[in-house]
């Protein structure tokens, strides 16, 4: 969480907004979740000559979740020949959105809001000869 302001007048610009309220909120659905994702109202500017008082990694993001399965299969083609695998592989099988975290520089106009997400599901297949 950073101001992006330099407010301490240090000339580092890593200051720090003051917590004046509450920033955990709870979300009526996933628009109101992606739009604010924490009470953006419960951190100001920090004053002039102080830091902020708003510690690091204070809110937590979004939870993570993702099933990944793999199936493989052998298949004989002789005793001389070899063999064949046939691989397929899923990877967030089950198509959860996983969000990234949100947008904590308070003076960036998306300040609380949830902009990307991770991979949705891939699927992948391979042929593989083993001799």
């Amino acid at each position: 969480m950073r101001s992006d302001r330099d407010n301490s007048l240090t000339g580092v610009g890593f200051d720090r907004p003051d917590l004046v309220g509450n920033p955990v909120r709870s979300h009526a659905d996933r628009n109101d979740m992606v739009n604010r994702f924490f009470n953006t109202a419960a951190f100001a500017p920090n004053q002039p000559g102080s830091y902020g008082n708003a510690g690091r990694n204070i809110l937590s993001g979004p939870a993570q979740s993702t099933t990944d399965l793999s199936l493989a299969k052998n298949f004989l083609v002789s005793d001389k020949l070899g063999r064949v695998q046939f691989r397929a592989e899923f990877f967030n099988a089950l198509n959860q959105v996983n969000f990234s975290p949100p947008e904590a520089r308070r003076a960036n106009q998306n300040f609380g809001r949830l902009q990307s997400a991770g991979s949705p599901r891939i699927l992948q297949f391979a042929l593989k000869y083993l001799f």
